[in-house]
């Protein structure tokens, strides 16, 4: 599954902002790809069910904090970081290399 939008805040200051993935349809580098989008729209954090090694390190390396997903609606899970319950996301997966 590739997702297909993403929402991008600076925290804790907090303005939110979505847009459309350009990642979204791409055969090989999705990750990465979001990754950079991410970087050019200033974020800070990224919570996500998942992520790829290679996102993982391009994240790691500009300082996005990554957080794992535990809600359903992203309300619930912004809620849970401003309390300081949602827990840092650890485990990377290999990348899925074109695989839908």
């Amino acid at each position: 599954m590739k997702i297909k939008r993403t929402c991008a805040s600076s925290w804790p200051a907090r303005p939110i902002s979505c847009s459309g993935n350009p990642a979204a349809q791409a055969q090989g580098g999705a990750g990465i790809q979001a990754a950079q989008f991410l970087m050019d729209s200033q974020a800070d954090a990224l919570i996500t069910v998942r992520c790829g090694q290679n996102a993982a390190q391009v994240f790691q390396a500009a300082g996005i904090k990554l957080y794992k997903s535990a809600n359903k609606a992203a309300a619930d899970d912004l809620a849970a970081l401003e309390q300081g319950t949602l827990e840092e996301l650890t485990q990377f997966h290999g990348g899925y290399h074109g695989i839908q």
